[in-house]
Protein backbone atom coordinates (compact mmCIF):
# COMPACT_ATOMS: atom_id res chain seq x y z
CA UNK A 1 0.00 0.00 0.00
CA UNK A 2 2.79 2.23 1.14
CA UNK A 3 4.70 1.76 -2.54
CA UNK A 4 1.96 2.78 -4.33
CA UNK A 5 1.29 5.87 -2.48
CA UNK A 6 5.62 6.79 -3.13
CA UNK A 7 4.91 6.01 -7.16
CA UNK A 8 1.80 7.69 -7.64
CA UNK A 9 3.43 10.69 -5.73
CA UNK A 10 6.86 10.38 -8.09
CA UNK A 11 4.39 9.79 -10.83
CA UNK A 12 2.63 13.29 -10.32
CA UNK A 13 6.03 14.99 -9.40
CA UNK A 14 7.59 13.23 -12.61
CA UNK A 15 5.17 15.30 -14.52
CA UNK A 16 5.80 18.15 -12.96
CA UNK A 17 9.43 18.01 -12.95
CA UNK A 18 11.24 18.11 -16.19
CA UNK A 19 14.75 17.01 -14.64
CA UNK A 20 13.39 13.91 -12.86
CA UNK A 21 17.09 11.21 -13.32
CA UNK A 22 17.00 11.48 -9.52
CA UNK A 23 13.40 10.64 -9.23
CA UNK A 24 13.59 7.58 -11.52
CA UNK A 25 16.53 6.50 -9.25
CA UNK A 26 14.56 6.69 -6.64
CA UNK A 27 11.50 5.08 -7.81
CA UNK A 28 13.78 1.87 -9.77
CA UNK A 29 15.52 2.06 -6.22
CA UNK A 30 12.31 1.45 -4.04
CA UNK A 31 11.02 -1.07 -6.85
CA UNK A 32 14.27 -3.04 -6.08
CA UNK A 33 13.71 -3.10 -2.42
CA UNK A 34 10.37 -4.01 -2.71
Amino acid sequence: MMTDIFIGFLYIFHIKEKNSELLNWMLHNKLKID
